[in-house]
């Protein structure tokens, strides 16, 4: 397995989803941003650390979605990771009932099984207030990049290089990915651009890309946001529940329509439609005892 170097003394491998940034201490230690998602990536990293025989001192989270804190546990367990993640992140991976009651609320009792890897616990937490933390006297820069989730950041190496994280998706992705999961569209708009405004050498994306300049990627993920806004405006053009617009977004969008799928697609369309609603171009009512949404033809975009 290759590791490929982005500069100075950090490094990236890749996944098939993912790539998966760390910085180099020395031959054999590392710091991890990111730790991956256990069922896809588990394999991988043991693999790399094997055959470079690296230690993984610490890992650095940007969020706590599974597929980036999905491997903290084994590590920790064999090589006594430092874990070190944004507080409030850093809640949901306490236990079961608090991803039910921060993330999803509405999970079967077998998707909770693969969610089991979400579970670990923080050494160290980032505060919002925290610009730096310092990690075997390394020293890396934290950017509070909120959107994707509430408490998401990105993190700036000692060599300049700035992980995004899931802030930003590569071209790629966003052509193969049916809907970007996103807590808060407004938010996440301004993090877009509060992004142009932070130079550095060079930009790493998480779901994927390298960069040297990312003026246009930050382009290319607005437009597919406004695009789907677009289309979910196009949809609703009548008092329709969430259901009724759900199953036309399933089938303009090609989703398969299962029991796991819907229930998280149901979770990351919602942010979307709340977006419109708050900028009036949909309107929420109840009709004949069924919560419906509208278009509101008075502030059409």
């Amino acid at each position: 397995m290759k590791i490929y170097n982005i500069k100075g003394n950090t490094y990236y491998f890749e996944t098939k989803f993912a790539y998966m940034p760390f910085y180099k201490i020395n031959e054999n230690e590392i710091i991890m941003l990111d730790s991956g998602s256990y069922d896809m990536d588990e394999k991988v990293i043991k693999e790399l650390i094997s055959q470079y025989k690296f230690i993984v001192k610490a890992v650095i989270c940007t969020h706590a979605h599974i597929d980036h804190v999905g491997n903290n546990s084994w590590l920790k367990e064999k090589y006594n990771t430092e874990i070190i993640m944004p507080e409030y992140e850093s809640m949901t991976c306490n236990s079961m009932h608090n991803i039910r009651a921060y993330r999803l609320p509405s999970i079967t009792k077998r998707m909770e099984k693969r969610l089991e890897t979400n579970i670990s616990m923080t050494d160290r937490k980032i505060s919002d207030k925290d610009k730096f933390v310092e990690v075997c006297e390394r020293k890396f820069e934290i950017v509070q990049l909120y959107g994707h989730t509430h408490y998401h950041i990105g993190i700036i190496t000692p060599d300049d290089v700035f992980y995004i994280g899931d802030s930003l998706m590569g071209r790629d992705e966003l052509n193969d990915t049916k809907i970007v999961y996103i807590d808060d569209i407004a938010i996440d708009l301004e993090t877009k651009e509060k992004l142009r405004r932070i130079k550095c050498d060079k930009y790493i994306l998480a779901h994927k890309g390298i960069y040297d300049d990312i003026n246009q990627i930050i382009d290319d993920n607005i437009d597919y946001l406004e695009n789907h806004m677009k289309l979910i405006i196009e949809i609703i053009k009548k008092p329709m529940t969430m259901s009724e617009i759900l199953q036309k977004i399933f089938k303009k969008l090609d989703i398969s329509n299962n029991v796991s799928t819907y229930i998280l697609a149901e979770k990351m369309i919602k942010p979307y439609i709340y977006y419109l609603i708050d900028n009036g171009v949909v309107k929420i009512e109840v009709i004949d005892n069924s919560l419906k949404y509208n278009f509101n033809k008075h502030n059409a975009i």
